[in-house]
């Protein structure tokens, strides 16, 4: 290689990264505006939220009655390899036995929608109705809703059911609002 051809070379790389930061610093100050809602949107939304204030009532059935007939639900996403809970039916079954051992209320901190799925940033506050200790976990909801009702739902843990509850805690997490 010539000097004038490394010369070159590395002139065009500053060019390059020159007008490569400035484009980025452009990008970077844009601002980013969500589409609005749209009424399906705002429908599943109310849907999802409805069916999270449910479970303070601690009645299987007004939980189930936001779910589809063949809802697939997955509480924790992250062990995949375990089915999920199918059909309405033994989705009552399954969350009728977690109530007999725990009150749940299930805050959602934030909620956003694009038909048909609804994504919650949502908190779990556990207490155990035997020995009165209070836990609690946070979670990525991802709700697949259906002529209005929950077809499917998987949460990942952002906190995992074993942490004590904090009075804090939602503070600690960082949520986003796109506007």
């Amino acid at each position: 290689m010539t000097d004038e051809m490394r010369e070159t070379t590395r002139r065009m790389f500053l060019t390059l990264s020159g007008a490569a930061a400035l484009g980025a610093g452009a990008l970077g100050s844009a601002t980013v505006s969500a589409a609005a809602m749209t009424e399906t949107d705002r429908k599943n939304v109310e849907v999802v939220k409805a069916m999270s204030a449910a479970w303070k009532t601690g009645d299987a059935n007004k939980v189930a009655a936001y779910m589809d007939e063949k809802i697939a639900f997955r509480g924790s996403a992250e062990r995949m390899e375990t089915p999920a809970t199918v059909g309405k039916d033994a989705f009552v079954k399954s969350i009728t036995g977690f109530l007999a051992g725990f009150e749940l209320d299930m805050v959602v901190h934030d909620v956003f929608a694009l038909a048909p799925v609804v994504v919650t940033c949502h908190q779990q506050l556990f207490v155990n109705k035997k020995d009165k200790s209070e836990v609690e976990d946070l979670y990525i909801g991802c709700f697949f809703v259906e002529n209005g009702k929950i077809r499917e739902w998987n949460d990942y843990a952002i906190i995992p059911f074993s942490a004590p509850r904090k009075k804090d805690t939602a503070s600690r997490a960082t949520f986003f609002h796109v506007k």
